[in-house]
C-alpha cells in the first residue's frame, strides 16, 4: 500500500494510550511482534491498529507480552495500518521498505490470526572529533549523506546532522541500514578570537600567524577529498565508530577588490561549499572591510561557490564564480556572471487551488543536482542556481503524494517529455499545469495464482527515460492487492517485483528484460482500472 509514512509518523508520535473501541468484536488480528534480524520476540514493544483511511480516529494501541504477543478486535473488513516501536527499533510499518508498507486486509476468509511483525533494529554511527593535539573538538557539524535509490536511481542526499558536544563526542541514532558518507565541518576554539581581532582592528591574531588555521571540509575515513571518500555500510543493528583527527592547515585568505567603490550601494560577498548538493555550514567564515574591498579569512582549501549580492533592494541580480582554492586570492567581483534565473508558475487544471505544501523539483540524475521551490500564493516559483550544472533535468510539479504535471512549456530551455535541457547563460521561464483528470489502477499481485504480499509494484511510463515524474510505486498488501494513484494519461508497462525494494527502479537497462514480457495498459483521463500482475 502507497503510505507516504510522515502522516503516519506524526499521528504515532502524538498517540496516546487507546483501549479497544467499544465496538462489537467481530474480526480478530493477532500476532507476535519479533526481532527482525534474529526472530527473538519483542516484550513490551508498542504497537499501533487502525483503518488506513481513517487512522488517527480510529486506532488503537498496546504493548507487547512477554512473548511478543498482541491482538486486536476490529467490528469491520478493510484495510488497516499497523506500526511499532520498542527500544532499540525506531518507528516502522508493517514490512516497511522506505515509504511503503503493506496494509493488514481484515475480512471474511482472510486469516488474520498469526501476524509476524518484523521489528528492525536500529543502527548507530557515533565517535569522536579531536584536533592533531587530540584535543576534543566542540560544535563540529557532523553531516551523514544516504545513498540509495528511492527516486529510481541512486543519490546520495542528506540524511542528517548533529553536533559534538564538549568532549568531542556524537552520536548519530535510529538509522535505518544502508550506504552512507560521513562530513565533518569545524572551526578551531579560537576562532571567536580572530573574529573579536578582526572586528576591534587588532592585527596580532588576524595577521598571518601560527593561529591563522582552519580545518578543511574532512571525510571519513579522514581525508579532505570529496571524490576519494569512503562509504559506510551498516547493517541492521549495528554500532559504527567513526572517529575523525582534524588537522588544521594554513587558512587563506581571498579578498574582492573594490567591491564597494561605490559606499552609497553596499555590496557584499560569501563562499559557500556544497557537498552531495547540500550547502555545508561555514563557520569559520570571517568578514573583514579593507577600505573599499571585502576580504573572506580563515578559509581552509578546497572548492567555493563566490557569491556576490547587493544589499541594494532594486539591484536584484546576483553574480557567482566557482573557486578552487589552493592559495590566498584576489578577485575581481566585475569577473564575475550573473546568476541566471530560474523562476516560473504554476496552475491547476480547471482553476482548482494548490495546496499550501505544493512545490517544483528539478533533479539533474547524472550530477545528483536537487533543487527544490515552495508554490508561492500566486503560483510563482523561484529557484537559487547557484551552482546550477547545465544539463537535463525533470521536473517534478507535487501537490499531495505524486507528480502530477499536465503540460510543460519552457522559455529559454528545450523540454523533452517532463524534462527541461538547460544549457545556461539565460534565464529560463517554466509555465507547469498540474492534472485534475487523474486515474487509478487497482489490482492484485500473484505468484502461481496465490496472492503475493510485501512485492513492488511498478508503473513504467513510456519514453520513460525524459518522463521519470510519470512512474508510480506501490507495495502489494497482505492480500496481495495494491493501488497506483494518481496516474496521469499514457501508455505504461506494469510489473511487480518480489524482493525488489533495492532495485535501481528508474534504470532501464536493469528493467530492459522485464520490461519485453510486462503487462501493457494505456490510461484515459479520470479512469479506474482493476487489473492483476504476476510477480517475477
Amino acid at each position: 500500500m502507497s503510505r507516504r509514512l510522515l502522516p503516519f509518523v506524526l499521528v504515532l508520535a502524538a498517540a496516546t494510550y487507546l483501549c479497544a473501541q467499544n465496538v462489537p468484536a467481530k474480526f480478530r488480528v493477532s500476532g507476535k511482534v519479533v526481532n527482525a534480524v534474529n526472530g527473538h520476540p519483542l516484550a513490551g514493544a508498542e504497537v499501533w491498529f487502525g483503518k488506513a483511511e481513517n487512522f488517527e480516529a480510529t486506532q488503537q494501541k498496546l504493548l507487547t507480552a512477554d512473548d511478543g504477543a498482541f491482538m486486536f478486535m476490529v467490528a469491520d473488513p478493510g484495510k488497516y495500518l499497523m506500526g511499532g516501536q520498542a527500544n532499540g527499533f525506531r518507528r516502522q510499518g508493517f514490512e516497511q521498505h522506505g515509504m511503503y508498507a503493506s496494509a493488514i486486509v481484515v475480512g471474511s476468509g482472510l486469516n488474520t490470526r498469526n501476524v509476524v511483525f518484523r521489528l528492525r533494529p536500529d543502527a548507530r554511527v557515533l565517535g569522536v572529533i579531536e584536533d592533531d593535539g587530540h584535543e576534543p573538538v566542540q560544535g563540529a557539524t557532523i553531516y551523514l549523506f544516504r545513498t540509495d535509490a528511492s527516486f529510481g536511481l541512486r543519490q546520495t542526499s542528506l540524511a542528517g546532522q548533529t553536533v559534538s558536544d564538549d568532549r568531542g563526542h556524537y552520536r548519530l541514532a535510529h538509522l535505518e541500514p544502508g550506504c552512507y558518507y560521513l562530513v565533518v565541518s569545524a572551526s578551531p576554539w579560537f576562532s571567536g578570537m580572530l573574529q573579536s581581532g578582526d572586528a576591534g582592528g587588532n592585527s596580532d591574531l588576524s595577521q598571518k600567524s601560527e593561529f591563522d588555521v582552519a580545518f578543511p571540509t574532512t571525510f571519513y575515513p579522514g581525508i579532505t577529498d570529496p571524490d576519494s571518500a569512503s562509504q559506510i555500510a551498516l547493517n541492521e543493528g549495528e554500532d559504527f565508530t567513526a572517529d575523525f583527527t582534524l588537522n588544521p592547515v594554513p587558512a587563506l585568505r581571498v579578498r574582492v577588490n573594490h567591491i564597494n567603490a561605490d559606499p552609497q550601494k553596499f555590496t557584499g560577498a560569501t563562499l559557500q561549499q556544497r557537498i552531495f548538493g547540500t550547502e555545508i555550514n561555514q563557520v569559520w567564515q570571517r568578514q573583514v572591510q579593507v577600505d573599499d574591498s571585502q576580504e573572506i579569512r580563515g578559509v581552509p582549501p578546497g572548492r567555493y561557490m563566490l557569491e556576490i549580492v547587493s544589499a541594494d533592494p532594486s539591484i536584484r541580480a546576483k553574480r557567482a564564480m566557482l573557486l578552487n582554492l589552493t592559495a590566498d586570492a584576489e578577485v575581481d567581483p566585475d569577473s564575475a556572471s550573473a546568476v541566471v534565473p530560474i523562476h516560473g508558475v504554476v496552475r491547476m487544471e480547471r482553476g482548482i487551488n494548490l495546496r499550501q505544501q505544493a512545490f517544483v523539483r528539478l533533479w539533474n540524475s547524472r550530477t545528483d543536482e536537487v533543487m527544490d521551490s515552495q508554490v508561492g500564493e500566486k503560483g510563482q516559483v523561484n529557484f537559487d542556481s547557484d551552482f546550477l550544472t547545465p544539463g537535463t533535468y525533470s521536473v517534478y510539479g507535487i501537490n499531495g503524494e505524486n507528480s502530477i504535471i499536465s503540460s510543460l512549456k519552457a522559455t529559454g530551455a528545450q523540454v523533452v517529455g517532463q524534462t527541461v535541457q538547460i544549457t545556461g547563460g539565460k534565464p529560463v521561464e517554466l509555465e507547469i499545469s498540474l492534472s485534475n483528470t487523474l486515474s487509478k489502477i487497482s489490482g492484485t499481485a500473484r505468484r502461481d495464482d496465490k496472492p503475493v504480499a510485501g512485492a513492488m509494484i511498478l508503473l513504467v511510463p513510456e519514453a520513460a527515460e525524459v518522463n521519470l515524474p510519470k512512474f508510480r510505486r506501490d507495495q502489494s498488501d497482505s492480500d496481495g492487492t495494491f493501488t497506483l494513484r494518481d496516474v496521469l494519461p499514457g501508455r505504461y508497462r506494469m510489473l511487480a517485483i518480489d524482493d525488489g525494494w533495492e532495485l535501481e527502479w528508474a534504470n532501464l537497462s536493469l528493467l530492459k528484460n522485464r520490461l519485453e514480457h510486462a503487462q501493457k495498459i494505456e490510461v484515459q483521463p479520470s479512469k479506474t482500472y482493476q487489473t492483476s500482475v504476476n510477480v517475477e
